[in-house]
């Protein structure tokens, strides 16, 4: 199984954009833990993108799993879209020395998909109003549940240069979650390799303390009572310490106490002549 997610993914790199490769990186390392004993498949559909996108393993929780990809548009038919399923993992059942038989034969694998008021979705209806989260996919005698744009962190980056009493805002883009519901956990990384919790805010403030450690940040994006996997980054480089008095903090001194207006109109006057008339 863990060859079959290498193979897939890397067709996937440098033919699409990076929230959908976020995607497809975090559900094959959901269906690698199978900690969740609910089999699902995974659903995303950007509200400004043509396509969607959806995930699962089949048979569900089993060795001989397969990763079963689409990538199909969202005003397509629902009908299509299950119909090309039950063809892939035909394909993914019967090996390729039998694909050909394919086209003579359709395939006998049944997938229905069914709405949160447990009635069979409208076949003509596009895939955009069709799948929502609570759905239930049914596929031969397994059941599962619709994931459908879960919370995901796109991309997660620290600077590379970390100073004490300096400020360090983490490069955090999240996708179908917000800011203000994801939680961050700041930790300082000790010379042993054990880990120090030191903030819990989107921010952090190194202390002398910190330098000469590396600063590890954890993020769970959140939407509600829904989750998102947690996504983790260590720096690159150790805290150093940082200047005791800046440039602009000399500079700030010698304006205090004018006001911008004041301080550029003495600037003008003192470096423009004066025009009598």
């Amino acid at each position: 199984m863990q060859k079959c997610l290498s193979r897939s993914l890397s067709f996937y790199i440098g033919h699409s954009p990076l929230p959908v490769l976020s995607f497809l990186r975090r559900c094959s390392s959901a269906m690698r833990t199978g900690c969740d004993p609910v089999p699902k498949v995974f659903v995303r559909c950007a509200p400004d993108e043509e396509k969607m996108q959806a995930q699962l393993s089949y048979p569900p929780q089993s060795t001989s799993s397969k990763i079963v990809r689409m990538n199909r548009f969202v005003s397509e038919r629902v009908s299509n879209t299950l119909e090309r399923l039950a063809i892939n993992i035909q394909k993914k059942s019967i090996g390729k020395s039998k694909q050909q038989d394919l086209a003579e034969h359709p395939p006998n694998t049944s997938v229905k998909l069914l709405g949160v008021d447990g009635m069979e979705v409208d076949g003509h209806l596009h895939n955009c109003h069709a799948w929502s989260q609570g759905c239930k996919l049914l596929i031969n005698s397994f059941v599962y549940v619709v994931e459908m744009n879960s919370p995901t962190i796109v991309r997660l980056e620290l600077p590379r240069v970390l100073l004490s009493k300096f400020i360090i805002h983490p490069y955090v883009q999240l996708e179908f979650s917000k800011h203000g519901e994801t939680e961050f956990k700041w930790y300082r990384i000790d010379t042993e390799g054990s880990e120090t919790l030191v903030s819990t805010s989107s921010f952090y403030i190194p202390t002398d303390h910190d330098c000469g450690h590396k600063i590890k940040l954890s993020v769970q994006p959140k939407s509600g009572s829904r989750i998102g996997e947690q996504m983790d980054v260590i720096s690159s480089t150790c805290v150093e310490k940082g200047p005791v008095h800046c440039p602009f903090e000399l500079r700030h001194q010698q304006v205090k106490n004018h006001s911008s207006t004041d301080w550029l109109v003495g600037c003008y006057l003192a470096c423009s002549p004066i025009v009598v008339l």
